[in-house]
């Protein structure tokens, strides 16, 4: 057993409180209480940017939650703060890959190099053995999206997708796995949006070794095509 009576302090003052391992909130989980451990403004109250993550197994009907802050996720790194500042990184690169070990099936996520800890494959039911669809994009929340006048939250930098000079949100070395082959470029790729007018999307795959995709927009800000 995993134990600490230390606490973490990281950058942008960001605090890890170190305790049991098995005392996290993902092991409240029905499905998890045997488990065994293998060696947006209103969430965070401010407009930074932040390194979180999501899940839900019912499109966000019953389940699911940011960060720690529900059973689900089990965080293994001491160095990386699900939930925490990473603002000084603006413009920067940054790497997210999110794996299923084929022998716990438990789900991974890495951030750059380090492996931030798992969700457990006991709480997907479906995803337990492999997935089907991959996303990448951005996304705004606000009671005004799709509503009259729409919210003027941006996505990305505020810039439609930008392809030429990519001032916009830019991912780039979109690669999946299948049965735990080297990772390849997905087939079958194509953007979209919810709300063209607002926030776009744009593919980049031709003549180009891997595809780019580019996103993003003002919302209503300075934008009359947006309602």
């Amino acid at each position: 057993m995993l134990s600490y009576d230390a606490v973490l302090l990281v950058k942008n003052g960001d605090i890890i409180d170190c305790v049991d391992i098995y005392k996290q909130p993902a092991f409240e989980h029905p499905a998890l209480k045997n488990h065994i451990i293998q060696v947006n403004p209103k969430v965070y109250n401010d407009n930074n940017t932040h390194l979180f993550a999501y899940w839900t197994v019912d499109g966000m009907k019953n389940t699911g939650c940011f960060d720690l802050t529900c059973p689900g996720f089990v965080q293994t790194s001491s160095e990386v703060v699900l939930g925490g500042d990473i603002s000084d990184l603006y413009g920067s690169d940054i790497t997210i890959q999110i794996s299923k070990d084929p022998y716990t099936s438990n789900w991974f996520l890495r951030y750059n190099d380090n492996k931030v800890g798992y969700w457990p494959g006991e709480i997907f039911p479906i995803l337990r053995h492999q997935a089907n669809l991959v996303q990448w994009g951005g996304e705004v929340s606000s009671p005004n999206v799709g509503t009259h006048p729409h919210t003027a939250t941006a996505m990305g930098s505020g810039k439609f997708a930008d392809f030429i000079f990519g001032s916009s949100g830019t991912i780039k070395g979109m690669l999946v796995e299948e049965n735990s082959n080297p990772l390849k470029p997905p087939e079958n790729l194509y953007p979209s949006s919810d709300e063209w007018d607002c926030y776009d999307a744009y593919l980049l795959k031709e003549y180009v070794k891997e595809p780019s995709f580019f996103y993003g927009g003002p919302g209503s800000r300075n934008n009359p095509r947006c309602p």
